[in-house]
């Protein structure tokens, strides 16, 4: 009975198969791709979903960089959408954001066996961003936050006149009725938080765990977004911001102040210690009281921010998810006109 030959042969195949794996993930991850979708299934049987795949079927615009790339590096340019960008994957109408959302929620989230979770969507628009969602979370209730169908009406009486392009979706009434499609204005922290009270933040819910901001591209509703949601965020959750795309002229587009100015200064809180001292820090209920700090609302729940082209995840610590006031719920005053000082003391 050879028992040791045995031994050593099984040792020795599993050894390569590691080696033959790790030598496919390095290779792979060269071209930015995720190694998720080169596990054998005889390591990972329940293998995670690929955003591109479902994005590239659904004809979500998130994705659809990838494939008008090709006709639009052509001499010509003539199926360009931006053809006067220098930078050739700007050229395209379309996103890649599908290497940012595989390599951050394949691993335990884009998957059958997922534990169940919420997910929020800011902006439905025509929903095919929510059914991208949802079929690349299984396991997530996906909650959209959209303007466009409340009742018609001028503005300011809190209505919206330029029609419900929401109702163009094949799942609207369905989503209106389960409540998972929540009319309103996604920066207004008033509807926000009823919202959050009312059909997210529940005794039975699961966890609130992705939160994707996909609404105007403008700089302040960008911000609005993230001091209102990254608080409420689980330990590990994610939050995402597409769109930080300069205008299409090359100039200053309208998200370009977050990020020339907000997350630059959320880095620098990231990377905060603070000074040394023998008294008990003072907190303003949020976080730490330390002048060097730009945003201690949100530093407290800050793990890291992790950006590709045009969108950027927002990473949560285990610091438990909070419910914080309005006035830690909100764009602080200045918090655009006084980055220089915070990033520079001038």
């Amino acid at each position: 009975m050879e028992v040791g030959g045995s031994s050593k042969s099984s040792a020795t195949g599993k050894h390569k198969l590691k080696d033959d794996v790790m030598s496919l993930y390095l290779n792979h991850a060269s071209t930015g791709n995720s190694y998720y979708q080169l596990i054998p299934e005889c390591l990972d049987p329940i293998q995670p979903l690929d955003f591109l795949d479902i994005g590239r079927k659904l004809g979500s615009q998130k994705v659809m960089g990838n494939f008008e790339l090709e006709d639009c590096l052509q001499e010509d340019k003539t199926n360009c959408a931006r053809s006067n960008q220098i930078k050739e994957t700007c050229r395209t109408w379309s996103f890649y954001y599908d290497s940012i959302y595989n390599h951050w929620l394949q691993p335990k989230l884009a998957r059958d066996d997922a534990e169940p979770f919420q997910a929020v969507e800011i902006g439905f628009f025509h929903g095919i961003g929510h059914e991208a969602l949802s079929q690349f979370l299984p396991k997530a209730q996906v909650h959209s936050l959209e303007i466009s169908c409340l009742p018609e009406g001028p503005r300011e009486e809190g209505k919206w006149p330029w029609g419900n392009f929401a109702a163009n979706s094949n799942q609207y009434d369905n989503l209106i009725s389960k409540k998972r499609l929540h009319c309103g204005d996604a920066y207004s922290y008033d509807f926000l938080h009823s919202t959050f009270s009312q059909h997210i933040h529940l005794p039975d819910a699961p966890p609130l765990r992705v939160v994707v901001e996909d609404g105007s591209y403008q700089s302040q509703d960008m911000a609005a977004s993230l001091f209102f949601w990254f608080p409420r965020l689980e330990p590990g959750g994610m939050f995402f911001v597409e769109g930080i795309r300069p205008d299409d002229n090359g100039g200053h587009g309208p998200a370009d102040q977050f990020k020339t100015h907000i997350v630059p200064q959320v880095m620098k809180d990231l990377h905060w210690c603070g000074h040394s001292s023998t008294e008990e820090p003072q907190t303003d209920g949020g976080g730490v009281k330390d002048p060097d700090l730009c945003f201690p609302q949100l530093q407290p729940y800050l793990q890291g921010v992790h950006c590709e082209m045009h969108i950027c995840v927002f990473v949560r610590n285990n610091r438990p998810a909070a419910d914080p006031p309005k006035e830690l719920s909100t764009v602080p005053p200045n918090a655009f006109e006084n980055a220089s000082k915070c990033l520079f003391g001038r």
